[in-house]
């Protein structure tokens, strides 16, 4: 039963992008970074290249995206951002997460410079 355990928590964390590969995907056409926080904090700071879509108007973002693109989703520290990549990726979409939000790509490039 522990070996069922350990693959159904794998392929739930399948969809997580570490903040330290970020930049890699951001970087490719057939990817698209996607933040969804407020405005207000979108503006203080987001991952470069991230357009802001708030989560309120996602779904209307998606319906013009092909479902053939991967997009990572990002938010503060991770957790709304998983609950809707899980939400879309069960309709079909092609779906990533930031592993720990804008805040642990915040705190990579902090530490990196």
């Amino acid at each position: 039963a522990a070996h069922v355990s350990v693959n159904a928590l794998r392929r739930q964390s399948s969809m997580e992008r570490r903040a330290e590969d970020v930049d890699y995907y951001r970087k490719k056409s057939e990817v698209l970074l996607v933040d969804i926080r407020d405005r207000e904090d979108f503006l203080k700071y987001h991952i470069p290249g991230a357009v802001h879509v708030p989560l309120q108007k996602l779904n209307a973002f998606l319906l013009y995206k092909s479902k053939s693109m991967l997009i990572i989703l990002c938010c503060e520290r991770g957790i709304a951002s998983s609950r809707e990549a899980k939400r879309y990726s069960e309709c079909g979409y092609r779906m990533g997460t930031v592993a720990g939000g804008v805040n642990a790509y915040k705190k990579l490039r902090r530490n990196s410079h």
